[in-house]
């Protein structure tokens, strides 16, 4: 019997909806062939698969929704696309000592 391999999940809250919704469907668009081409090219190793809630870029939006990826397990965070969200959710992050990469913002409140 083979052992299936690894699943590293990562979490993202992203504009589906609302007045940025081609922005963040583009972002979680690049963010999932970025991942299906590492699985396809190593089938054997950790298989990495994204959530994505969406906050139809409102603050407490994605407050509710990185709680929610939190509590679910996943192992980072990745491309959200409202700074100030993302700049909201950091008292939350570090509490839970999630890792946060690459929010897709230029907002100087998370370069800290």
């Amino acid at each position: 019997m083979r052992a299936q391999p690894m699943v590293v999940k990562f979490g993202q809250s992203a504009s589906l909806t609302g007045g940025q919704a081609a922005y963040g469907k583009d972002v979680r668009d690049g963010i999932l062939a970025a991942f299906n081409a590492v699985n396809k090219a190593d089938p054997k190793g950790p298989r990495f698969e994204l959530v994505t809630l969406d906050d139809g870029g409102d603050k407490e939006r994605c407050k509710a929704n990185v709680k929610q990826l939190v509590e679910s397990g996943v192992t980072a965070l990745v491309g959200l696309t409202s700074g100030a969200a993302a700049e909201a959710c950091l008292p939350f992050v570090e509490e839970q000592r999630v890792v946060l990469l690459g929010t897709a913002s230029g907002n100087m409140g998370i370069r800290d």
